[in-house]
């Protein structure tokens, strides 16, 4: 008997499979056996291959891999895989890969399909006890797992259900600090438009009806989004609502803000905003922005466009003697189209990884310039999201319009 043979021999001997097995008849398999060696890292057995052995393990271990995502560890000595495909002769349901240097006996489908045919053969009966046992303590193995599996996908599905429910919790208390409705304003058309891009975003944003004719128009930013940025926006919008009436220009109300703001935000978050306060009497717009976008004046009768920037730095991120924001005014007149946005808009991005930035922007408004307010802001959602090539926008965006309308 070679070495080879002497193992196999001595671990069908060793195998409870095998404990009422003559060590005449384990000389019989002998003859059919094939002793292999694998490497670690080979796979022995391809999932959705032809197969036409039986593998029987001697030392060592496999991994048991399906569609790509690992399933188990073979790791006893004893351990059968293959035994499925090589009787019914159907592909192999998984991949098996050697998990460290794998030493494994194999008989042939041949042989195999060659005892079952025969009844009369020596084997036949013992095959028959042989692969009922295992395919018993499989079944068994299995459905342990299966069980733990469950286990595991109920309370994912648990903490996804609880995570849903705060989502929708969050949702609607953000629902509750964005304005309602829009107040009125003496000579103007409103639009606005709103979309996190998840149940519940870092963006904010107001228009407030002050005295004397005047109205206050706030875009805001938090980073980043998702539920953090969400209860960011919670506490800017508390208190920007708190300081909005005591303040008589925007530059004053984004530094009192940002006093407020400082020290109260986890580090690293900060807030951007870009504030005006239209004087409906007088068409007149003062504005001032902290770290955010500027705003844009498209208008149509000479199809210009005006961007409103002021100095100013992100909000509550610095103390007061490191913010000192910007006040500018810009006169409106009876056409105009006052343009407040977020990064969503123009950071969009295609496939290609391209931001769709200022320039296509800008193009894009001076050939849809005539449209309505309320037509021009879907049109401006429906560009970006067809710029996107449909995928979607990466962060939250809002978009406030106004049009001066003619006396």
């Amino acid at each position: 008997m070679t070495v080879n043979d002497q193992k196999i021999f001595d671990l069908l001997r060793e195998s409870r499979y095998f404990e009422h097995v003559s060590d005449e008849e384990i000389q019989e398999i002998l003859i059919l056996a094939q002793y292999r060696e694998y490497q670690s890292g080979t796979v022995v057995l391809d999932q959705g291959s032809e197969n036409h052995d039986l593998y029987f393990m001697i030392k060592g271990a496999v991994s048991v891999i399906v569609d790509g995502e690992f399933i188990y560890h073979l790791q006893r000595k004893g351990d059968i895989f293959g035994e499925i495909s090589a009787i019914t002769g159907e592909f192999a349901s998984a991949t098996i890969e050697a998990f460290g240097d794998l030493e494994a006996f194999t008989i042939s489908s041949t042989h195999l399909q060659k005892i079952e045919n025969e009844p009369s053969h020596n084997l036949h009966h013992l095959f028959y006890q042989w692969f009922a046992r295992i395919l018993a303590d499989k079944l068994k193995r299995t459905t342990k797992r299966a069980k733990r599996y469950e286990e595991m996908n109920r309370k994912l599905v648990q903490e996804k259900e609880a995570r849903h429910t705060e989502l929708v919790q969050a949702k609607e208390t953000q629902k509750s600090i964005l304005p309602k409705s829009i107040p009125s304003i003496p000579g103007v058309r409103t639009a606005f438009k709103y979309v996190p891009i998840d149940e519940i975003g870092g963006d904010f944003y107001d228009i407030v009806e002050l005295e004397d004719d005047q109205f206050g128009i706030l875009t805001a930013d938090v980073s980043g989004h998702g539920i953090s940025a969400a209860l960011i926006s919670f506490m800017v919008s508390t208190v920007f609502r708190s300081a909005v009436y005591d303040q008589e220009s925007p530059e004053c109300l984004l530094n009192t803000v940002n006093d407020l703001l400082y020290e109260k935000l986890p580090s690293a978050k900060f807030v951007t905003m870009c504030y005006g306060i239209y004087d409906s009497a007088k068409r007149l717009l003062s504005y001032s922005i902290g770290g955010h976008l500027p705003s844009l004046v498209i208008r149509p009768k000479t199809n210009d466009i005006f961007f409103l920037r002021t100095a100013g730095t992100v909000i509550g991120q610095f103390p007061s003697s490191m913010v000192d924001c910007e006040k500018k005014t810009f006169q409106c007149l009876p056409g105009d189209k006052v343009f407040f946005y977020t990064d969503g808009l123009n950071e969009v991005s295609n496939a290609k990884k391209e931001l769709l930035g200022d320039k296509k922007l800008i193009k894009f408004f001076e050939e849809h310039s005539n449209l309505p307010i309320d037509q021009l802001l879907e049109k401006t959602y429906d560009f970006a999201l067809q710029y996107s090539e449909m995928q979607g926008f990466q962060d939250d965006m809002t978009l406030i319009g106004m049009e001066i309308l003619e006396e």
